[in-house]
C-alpha cells in the first residue's frame, strides 16, 4: 500500500508542478502582451508627434510654383508633316 500512495503523491506533486508551470507562463505572456501594447501605443503617440510636426513644417515652406519650361515644339504645335514625295501625293498635287 504504501507503494500506491508514493505513486498517488508523485503525480499530486507532478500535476502540482504542471499547474504552478502552466500559470506562470500565462503570467509570463500576459506581461509580455501588456508590455507589448504599451509599447505600440508609445509608437502611435509618436507616429501622431511626428506626423503634426511634419504638417506644421509643410505650413511653413514658402509655396513655390514649379518652374514653367519652355515645352517642345513638337508638343506645343504638333509634329511637323513632311511633304509627301510625289508618287504618293494625290495626281493634282502631283503636278503642282
Amino acid at each position: 500500500m504504501a507503494d500506491q500512495n508514493d505513486v498517488e503523491l508523485h503525480i499530486e506533486i507532478v500535476r502540482a508542478r504542471n499547474d504552478w508551470s502552466r500559470e506562470k507562463r500565462h503570467r509570463e505572456v500576459r506581461e509580455q502582451v501588456a508590455e507589448i501594447n504599451e509599447q505600440r501605443a508609445a509608437l502611435r503617440r509618436c507616429d501622431a508627434s511626428l506626423i503634426r510636426e511634419l504638417e506644421r513644417l509643410m505650413q511653413e515652406l514658402p509655396r513655390e510654383e514649379p518652374a514653367q519650361e519652355a515645352m517642345p515644339r513638337a508638343v506645343t504645335q504638333g509634329p511637323r508633316q513632311a511633304p509627301l514625295p510625289a508618287h504618293l501625293r494625290p495626281k493634282e498635287q502631283a503636278a503642282g
